[in-house]
């Protein structure tokens, strides 16, 4: 990431499931690259409905699909940071945001 200036997206609870509700974190991978690049940023991406997209392989594409992308201020890094924590606000933030769409689907 440092030496080609490019961004990482990890996805740690892997794909969600149609009915939309939030699986497990599975953090290694999360954390590790968190370890890796310390200085970097972390931007937290809430999707939902994204499986719509591909419910016959794009074939045909959809119309008229929605999908929600919410995408958060950069949180900036510490040096002392504990970065479970980091990774539980994450998943916080993503879960109060898949909340509030759903209370507005309702209405």
């Amino acid at each position: 990431m440092r030496e080609r200036g490019v961004s990482a997206v990890i996805f740690p609870e892997g794909t969600r499931a149609r009915h939309g509700a939030l699986g497990a974190f599975k953090p290694a991978g999360a954390l590790a690259l968190l370890e890796a690049a310390p200085e970097t940023p972390v931007v937290v991406f809430a999707i939902d409905e994204s499986w719509r997209l591909l419910r016959w392989n794009l074939l045909p594409i959809p119309c008229g699909t929605r999908v929600r992308v919410s995408i958060g201020a950069p949180i900036a890094r510490q040096p002392d940071e504990d970065r479970q924590a980091l990774l539980d606000g994450a998943r916080g933030q993503i879960e109060r945001t898949l909340a509030r769409w759903r209370l507005e689907k309702k209405r």
